[in-house]
């Protein structure tokens, strides 16, 4: 009887405690809407419907063995607010409303404005167009559905961010045997470039989300999961990534398609069967018919007017110049990583993903980042034996091929960026990525793994 009345006392005590809590949020949402802007107040009334959806996700996404995640996803929801506010309050009073965030935010409101006169159909609002332009034309749709709120707009962006890194966090999980886990899932929802740049009305939040579902679906294509459901991931995904930034596309549908033909053509990949290995020959076909017209769509959108006529590497190369230039100026540069051949490749991709360490910072701009990079560094090094089990993991696991590439093309690709905030900003993308080489498996000598393959076999 004492303990059934002490559940009853607790379950009382539960239900005292809600409607407090939902009262007094109530009253604040009553005196937001009087001495506040809609711009502020909306935010409430949409956060309880984003946090009941995310909740969702995490319960639905973290099943069987994985439930044990739920906790670190669920303070890192937390983390995610704690961050959307600063971003807020960066975009809108340390720089005074001078960040993209503001710009889609406009073109939003006039998009959603439109629609609800009757001068814009559904169709036509839906997002067609690629690059900046259609973060605003997402924020549109949003906006038309749910209010025109400029912190909501934040929150609902900062929740796809984080959808996208729970869809990446399942996907690493289900895919590496003896993935530290744990580890994996606390760094992913709490480092701050993850926490921090995916968090406002902007093109970091969609890619992480689309991103995400690209890694899912390659999970579950590599596992020996549903062709179709493990298609749509990758295929939606894949859209919606080339709508925003068409070059990242491209680098992540690369990296599938390389981790796609190793596992075709390598004999070490298990759980495949004859006629499997056929579908996915044609899938890496069709992979990289598909990686070719993004490739071709990118340099089209980032070439110059004028230019159609040069030959493809006068193209490129004029790309990675103009990337360049546009990157260095805003008082962050950084000095270009010099790639004069194949044999600088190494070090510039790790330069390139690990700036700036602690002894390069100069202000407190450059101190927050280098304190991230420095621990994530400090982390590689204290986890040496992790490292020395990746070789043989890239042989075995199509999924740590895939983000072990990556890591390298981003780090590429990235290289020529002078400017130390748009760099950290997109390689807030790829940090999921780079998280999963210090979380695989340890490394143990072949006498260690022998000997505790002969005690799990006298075990049983």
């Amino acid at each position: 009887m004492g303990s059934v009345a002490g559940v009853g006392w607790s379950d009382r005590t539960l239900a005292r405690t809600a409607v407090v809590i939902t009262v007094a949020y109530l009253l604040a949402t009553t005196w937001a809407m009087q001495y506040t802007s809609y711009d502020v107040w909306g935010a409430l009334i949409v956060a309880p419907v984003i946090g009941v959806l995310l909740t969702t996700v995490i319960r639905r996404t973290f099943t069987g063995s994985l439930v044990e995640l739920r906790r670190a996803a669920f303070i890192g929801i937390g983390a995610k607010l704690v961050g959307t506010l600063t971003r807020y309050w960066v975009a809108f009073d340390a720089y005074g409303g001078l960040s993209d965030s503001s710009e889609y935010h406009r073109v939003g409101r006039v998009i959603a404005g439109e629609f609800h006169r009757g001068e814009l159909s559904i169709l036509q609002m839906l997002p067609h167009t690629t690059g900046t332009r259609s973060v605003g034309e997402i924020t549109g749709v949003l906006y038309a559905a749910a209010g025109s709120s400029k912190l909501a707009g934040f929150l609902w962006f900062a929740a796809m961010g984080f959808t996208g890194v729970v869809l990446m966090v399942k996907a690493a999980c289900i895919s590496i045997p003896q993935f530290a886990r744990h580890r994996f899932a606390w760094l992913c929802f709490l480092m701050p470039s993850v926490v921090f740049w995916p968090s406002s009305i902007g093109k970091e939040a969609v890619m992480s989300l689309f991103l995400g579902a690209i890694s899912l679906g390659a999970a579950r294509l590599f596992k020996g999961g549903s062709l179709a459901v493990a298609l749509a991931w990758i295929i939606g995904g894949s859209l919606g990534a080339a709508l925003v930034r068409p070059h990242v596309a491209a680098i992540w549908l690369g990296a599938v398609l390389i981790a796609l033909l190793w596992t075709v053509l390598s004999g070490r990949v298990h759980s495949l069967r004859g006629d499997r290995r056929i579908v996915l020959a044609a899938l890496a076909a069709a992979g990289l018919g598909a990686l070719v017209m993004v490739a071709r769509a990118t340099i089209g959108l980032l070439s110059s007017p004028g230019e159609e006529t040069n030959s493809l590497s006068t193209r490129v190369s004029d790309i990675f110049q103009l990337t360049a230039d546009r990157s260095n100026g805003g008082g962050s540069q950084l000095s270009l990583v010099s790639i004069s051949g194949p044999l600088d490749y190494p070090g510039a991709i790790l330069r390139t993903l690990t700036r700036p360490l602690l002894f390069e910072a100069t202000n407190l701009a450059t101190l927050l980042p280098a304190l991230e990079m420095t621990f994530l560094v400090g982390l590689a090094l204290i986890s040496w034996r992790r490292w020395c089990s990746l070789p043989s993991l890239l042989r075995q696991h199509p999924f740590v091929l895939l983000c072990f590439m990556q890591c390298v093309m981003v780090g590429i690709a990235f290289s020529n960026f002078a400017n130390l905030a748009i760099l950290v900003r997109q390689r807030s993308l790829v940090l999921p990525s780079m998280l999963v080489l210090v979380c695989l498996p340890e490394w143990q000598p072949k006498a260690r793994r022998l000997k505790r393959t002969r005690q799990l076999a006298g075990a049983h």
